[in-house]
């Protein structure tokens, strides 16, 4: 696992080296490291590393983050997110927190540090397919907590919802103009076999990139209305 090495200069100021050995590589790997001067960042950059496999996070420089140009605030996955949601017509506004609740809470912790922009640090389909997988076999996020509780595994009926969902949001990104991406990366993923009939038979209403995400979006494990927490329920509410 990633951990935090503090170091305190001549000057009085501390770097904070977050170092790991790369994975599969066992004790013998060559150590990768990354330097900063705020320990908050370091926090998130050894959370971003753990939760991917002790890698380097797709789209990371080292010694620069993420690249600035494809990184602009605008365009990141949650507030992306939340202002494609906001520009849905025909849509009540319980109906639009409906639809953020899962992204806040369950597509966020994955794809918060992400452009839905092409290039570097960019939402790619191997992002999509872990976490896929994360949802069915019930893993953390890579920005969970280190003492969150363990997750649930969710049912396929759910994490179809959801993946619906997310392709949804991330078609528009396809579809703007000027387009911001040439290709959804939600494209050829799925849950398991028993999940594969997501979001047939009807559509988002206008503004959503013509994607449908079927007729309803998933609650929490365990409960049937607002305030439902992480789960498996698969439990759905109708679209407009």
């Amino acid at each position: 696992m990633a951990s935090i090495k503090n170091r305190e200069n001549k000057d009085g100021t501390v770097t904070y080296t977050v170092l790991w050995r790369r994975a599969g590589g066992g004790r013998g790997a060559k150590q990768e490291s990354e330097i900063f001067t705020d320990e908050t960042a370091a926090e998130r950059f050894r959370d971003l590393v753990n939760g991917h496999g002790q890698n380097w996070p797709p789209g990371w420089i080292r010694g620069q983050g993420f690249i600035a140009d494809q990184r602009r605030p605008e365009t990141m996955f949650e507030p992306y997110a939340m202002a494609h949601i906001e520009r849905l017509t025909g849509v009540q506004g319980d109906t639009k927190a409906t639809y953020k609740k899962p992204v806040l809470e369950n597509m966020s912790p994955w794809f918060k540090p992400y452009t839905v922009e092409d290039g570097e640090g960019s939402i790619v389909r191997e992002m999509v397919q872990d976490w896929v997988n994360d949802l069915e076999n019930g893993r953390a996020a890579p920005l969970d907590a280190a003492d969150r509780k363990p997750q649930r595994k969710y049912a396929a009926k759910t994490i179809a919802n959801q993946h619906g969902l997310l392709s949804a949001i991330l078609q528009a990104a396809v579809d703007a103009e000027p387009a911001l991406r040439a290709s959804n990366p939600c494209a050829k993923t799925q849950a398991s076999p028993a999940g594969r009939r997501r979001y047939r038979g009807r559509d988002l209403p206008a503004g959503t990139g013509g994607v449908g995400v079927g007729p309803r979006v998933p609650w929490r494990a365990g409960h049937r209305g607002p305030g439902a927490g992480r789960g498996d329920s698969g439990d759905r509410l109708p679209l407009g």
